[in-house]
């Protein structure tokens, strides 16, 4: 873990003792595993918490605890509308993740230990050195096993959570409002624009997971083949996106919730792929350009559940340079500038429901 979310972490709880410093260490390295059994007994014991604890309205629906995980509040009204087999399904979902990630291991927990033992002997802590440095000795005999907080932290802060992904927190409202339009009406259908680099597709990827699989439609799949980008149609707003296309091969069966199969336009060599989007109860149509008013009189059909997923434009740059390093100054000149141009020329994000803003690498870090 960093330095300066630890501290930050520990100077959020003065009543924290040793064994509730290592539990927040270990959770940032090992998630939720320690948790997880069948699916239905995890999702019972939620249930049984969530009846078990107050409602706060003022407190934050989630903590973010760094290695891309946060602590999900069961306190929080947004949370506690989620069914607990929802929260069991991210918790699963979230530990499959981060199985791979550097955080997940020994080495790694074990350096951030000597960072917690750092503090404590530069004064930051609210435990002496020489109580951490007994506790971790007998904690080290133990083989670092999971540990629960202590019985003055539980007095003084009732902590009720679960670890998982920092992106579930993003999604945490688009999530509730689908949940409760299935529960209503038995389907929903899904709209995510944004930016390059917001995180769409993850999110969108997640959401999928979430509710068993739901089929994704890409907007990517409707870039403009190479002789319709005249001069005239890309001075368009938007007008780089196939929209003919997904109104004549898609819009109908969405809103219906029918099966259907669609052309995908392959960016590379400029081919045509089929692609088949099955019935099911929930879709998700994800990717820059799908608010579209060409769209909205079928979305509103639809009954969509619409999401602007924002993003700070230094943290879109630092993305791009991560992920595409050679496409960043054709994301600079080009694609970022179109996606402004369409956004503002519409006011895309009055469209959305609901306006979401991804966590930025650095701070799930």
């Amino acid at each position: 873990m960093k330095e300066t979310l630890l501290k930050s972490l520990v100077d959020k709880t003065p009543s924290m003792l040793c064994v509730d410093g290592v539990k927040l260490l270990y959770q940032h390295h090992f998630g939720c595993g320690h948790l997880l059994a069948e699916q239905e007994k995890v999702a019972q014991r939620i249930r049984q918490e969530i009846a078990s604890t107050d409602e706060y309205p003022d407190c934050a629906p989630a903590e973010f605890i760094g290695g891309g995980l946060c602590r999900l509040n069961l306190h929080h009204p947004l949370v506690r509308s989620l069914s607990s087999e929802r929260i069991a399904a991210m918790m699963q979902i979230t530990q499959e993740k981060h199985l791979t990630s550097p955080e997940n291991s020994l080495p790694a927990f074990l350096k951030s230990l000597d960072l917690l033992k750092e503090m404590a002997k530069n004064g930051q802590t609210p435990f002496g050195s020489a109580a951490l440095e007994g506790y971790l000795e007998s904690y080290a005999r133990e083989g670092y096993p999971m540990v629960s907080h202590s019985e003055v932290y539980r007095r003084q802060y009732c902590p009720a959570y679960r670890v998982v992904l920092s992106d579930f927190a993003v999604l945490l409202p688009l999530i509730a409002r689908v949940e409760a339009k299935m529960r209503r009406e038995g389907k929903a259908l899904v709209i995510m624009d944004g930016p390059c680099g917001s995180g769409k597709t993850t999110l969108a990827g997640l959401l999928s997971q979430v509710f068993g699989a739901a089929p994704i439609l890409p907007m990517d799949h409707f870039f403009l083949p190479p002789e319709m980008r005249t001069p005239q149609r890309l001075s368009q707003p938007g007008g780089n996106i196939h929209y003919e296309r997904i109104l004549s091969e898609t819009m109908q069966p969405l809103i219906g919730g029918e099966a259907f199969d669609y052309l995908r336009f392959c960016c590379s060599d400029f081919t045509m792929e089929k692609c088949h989007i099955p019935a099911a109860p929930l879709r998700i149509v994800e990717g820059s350009y799908s608010l579209h008013p060409q769209f909205q009189a079928g979305w509103e059909k639809a009954g969509a559940i619409t999401a602007y997923i924002e993003v700070d434009d230094a943290e879109q740059l630092s993305r791009i340079a991560a992920r595409n390093p050679e496409m960043l100054d054709m994301f600079k000149s080009r694609w970022i500038p179109l996606e402004k141009k369409y956004r503002k020329a519409y006011d895309i994000i009055r469209w959305a429901e609901l306006r979401l803003t991804s966590i930025s690498w650095e701070a799930g870090a």
